[in-house]
């Protein structure tokens, strides 16, 4: 299931971040966006909690890449970026 907040969470270098986060019993995630709306943010971030308060970042993928993985469940429409394809945060 995707769900949304329906914002961005934080600018960097004048730049739009969504951050999707995931929990701690996913083992091997991916990135995935409602697709309801227009892709709004410059950058999409997946990050999985690892504790109480702590996240990893696993990495990100810039808005026109994630616009061209669309995909559907249960006629329910989103966008998923399989973790391998995701890049490194520390190049962002």
């Amino acid at each position: 299931m995707v769900y949304t907040d329906g914002g961005d969470d934080l600018r960097y270098r004048g730049a739009t971040i969504d951050v999707k986060t995931v929990g701690c019993h996913r083992t091997d995630p991916d990135l995935t966006v409602d697709a309801y709306d227009r892709l709004r943010a410059d950058y999409y971030v997946l990050a999985t909690r690892v504790g109480p308060s702590d996240v990893r970042l696993l990495g990100y993928a810039p808005r026109q890449f994630v616009r061209t993985h669309r995909r559907g469940h249960e006629g329910r429409p989103y966008h998923l970026v399989e973790q391998a394809y995701l890049f490194p945060v520390m190049r962002l």
